[in-house]
This record gives C-alpha cells, structure tokens and sequence, in this order.
C-alpha cells in the first residue's frame, strides 16, 4: 500500500493536534479512573 499524503495544510494541521491532543486525553483517562479509584477506597 502506498502513503497517501494530503497537500492541505488543514488535514495536517489536524494530524498534529491529533498526535498532541491523543497523549493529553489518554492522560486525564488515566489520571480520571485513577482519582476514581482512590475516592471509592477513601468512601
């Protein structure tokens, strides 16, 4: 399969928010269950 790249800068624009938004979400998805957890232990 070849790699298809896109010519717009929008469509790249959005790749590197995606690959900067991906880690920071995943972060407050691990941090959110990770408070979550200890509020349940503290209960």
């Amino acid at each position: 399969m070849n790699h298809i790249h896109f010519n717009i800068p929008v469509a790249d624009g959005i790749v590197e928010l995606a690959l900067i938004a991906i880690p920071i979400v995943a972060f407050f998805c691990i941090a959110g269950a990770f408070a979550d957890r200890i509020a349940k232990d503290t209960k």
